[in-house]
């Protein structure tokens, strides 16, 4: 028994020079309802992934710094030595930042008040009046702004 098998050509008309590239092929039109949707849904995905609502939750502010010590070299009175650091915001949202004064012969330079999700690089400096072993703290506290 033989069995025989038609295979269709899925709808498409056989057109010389077809615009599918394929000679004798025609593409199948898009229907315009289809096209249509598929714009607005186009559409609606960008203008949703540019809003801000609803807000930006579960965001915690992780404010640190890449050395939790510094130790300046020794030193001659008169004499400023320089050490850089980097303040980091490791979070997901900008934070306002307040710090601490810090009292000669210690310096800041650069110290952000407003940090955004990344680094900055901040001066330390030490420049000594006379001979002795000094310190200072310096401490940034973080609010979260939302």
């Amino acid at each position: 028994m033989a069995r025989t098998r038609t295979v269709g050509s899925g709808g498409l008309t056989g057109l010389p020079g077809a615009p599918t590239g394929l000679p004798g092929v025609a593409a199948p039109r898009p229907r315009p309802d289809k096209a249509l949707a598929m714009a607005l849904a186009a559409l609606l995905a960008f203008v949703g992934a540019c809003r801000d609502e609803p807000p930006l939750t579960g965001a915690r502010s992780l404010l640190r710094v890449s050395q939790e010590s510094v130790t300046f070299p020794p030193s001659y009175p008169q004499v400023e030595r320089v050490v850089e650091l980097r303040v980091v915001n490791a979070g997901r949202t900008t934070l306002d930042v307040e710090w601490t004064a810090l009292a000669a012969p210690f310096s800041a330079a650069g110290l952000p008040t407003r940090m955004v999700p990344g680094e900055v690089p901040v001066r330390l400096s030490y420049r000594p009046e006379a001979t002795g072993v000094l310190t200072a703290t310096l401490v940034g506290l973080s609010l979260l702004h939302i």
